[in-house]
């Protein structure tokens, strides 16, 4: 009799545990809903938003650009003014007038996927601004993804600082990353006098002046972590040592950009 309830007792709990992972199951299976960000749709006219002694900060709200200036000469600017100038549609014309490209781990797939600003936000109406102290803060919606992210723009005493607002960053569901910042900001193009400044160990110079098609550079501040690197490697470069690159324009308007916060985790 003994044994008889020790049994039924075993099987009771089988039939409890096999019930549990029903549950379990059925929640799985249910598609979990997402949303994208709520925010305050607030768009900044354009015009000059910041001044400086001679330096202004000129925000231009239908292409989604700005532009530093000295006086009247455009200094710097958030995308190519070749582009700026003669847009340029497809891939090519995604990639330079992106803001931000975001590498995130979708959630439904669980796979990294990248998302461009342009595509994702400029064409879909969902970049918004507003006026702050000495500048302009602006918010990028990926409703694909479920992720914004808030970058301020604010003139300093002859330079731009830009940041990313951490404290203002969207997600839901999906996970960020990477985040590239203003990637075609310092850039060049071929057969011109113009030269970069890569801060490969103690640095190199690339010249612009031949017709070599694209060249790319990528480097992790400080170097790769020892604990994570691998014992192969498929190029000769050599460990950032700063976190400073440029563009050298022997006609004027060269640019010098550091990163000073977070620089131990950047890549350049």
């Amino acid at each position: 009799m003994k044994k008889f309830k020790t049994i039924v007792c075993l099987f009771l709990c089988l039939m409890f545990v096999v019930g549990l992972s029903g549950c379990v199951g059925k929640n799985e299976d249910e598609e979990q809903q997402y949303k994208t960000a709520k925010l305050s749709e607030k768009f900044l006219p354009s015009g000059i938003v910041a001044q400086r002694g001679s330096y202004s900060l000129q925000w231009d709200s239908e292409r989604i650009a700005l532009f530093m200036k000295k006086g009247n000469d455009i200094v710097w600017s958030s995308l190519p003014m070749e582009q700026y100038n003669n847009p340029q549609g497809g891939g090519v014309g995604m990639a330079l007038e992106s803001h931000l490209i975001v590498e995130y781990v979708n959630v439904n797939s669980k796979m990294l996927e990248t998302e461009y600003s342009h595509y994702a936000a400029n064409e879909n109406g969902r970049v918004y601004s507003k006026a702050i102290k000495d500048g302009i803060s602006i918010t990028y919606c990926f409703d694909s993804c479920y992720i914004a992210i808030t970058v301020d723009y604010r003139l300093c005493d002859g330079y731009l600082d830009i940041s990313v607002n951490d404290e203002k960053v969207y997600e839901d569901g999906s996970q960020i990353y990477k985040i590239s910042l203003m990637p075609y900001a310092v850039s060049a193009i071929n057969n011109t006098s113009g030269s970069l400044l890569i801060p490969d160990g103690t640095g190199m110079i690339m010249n612009c002046n031949d017709n070599r098609g694209e060249r790319t550079y990528s480097g992790k501040v400080y170097g790769t972590d020892d604990a994570v690197s691998s014992d192969y490697s498929f190029t000769q470069n050599e460990a950032v040592r700063l976190p400073v690159f440029g563009i050298i324009n022997p006609a004027g308007n060269s640019s010098c950009c550091i990163i000073d916060e977070g620089e131990g985790s950047a890549e350049i």
